[in-house]
């Protein structure tokens, strides 16, 4: 998985969510999305290896302590 990161604008993601999704899905690349004035990061754009890995490690770690 690649480590690279960008961020786009609500508006700008729109435009290039294909891309976006391409990026993360064939790159391993992470795009936040930014709202607001301040460019918040608001969500993000992200591989879907990299959120079912969190949701196994959050599971193991439920598992874990429900045994304590």
């Amino acid at each position: 998985m690649s480590k690279e990161s960008s961020e786009l604008s609500v508006s700008e993601a729109r435009d290039k969510f294909s891309d976006a999704v391409n990026r993360a899905a064939f790159g391993g690349e992470v795009t936040f999305v930014t709202r607001g004035r301040g460019h918040h990061r608001a969500a993000a754009i992200v591989p879907a290896e990299l959120v079912e890995r969190y949701e196994a490690m959050v599971d193991a770690e439920d598992g874990r302590i429900a045994q304590e």
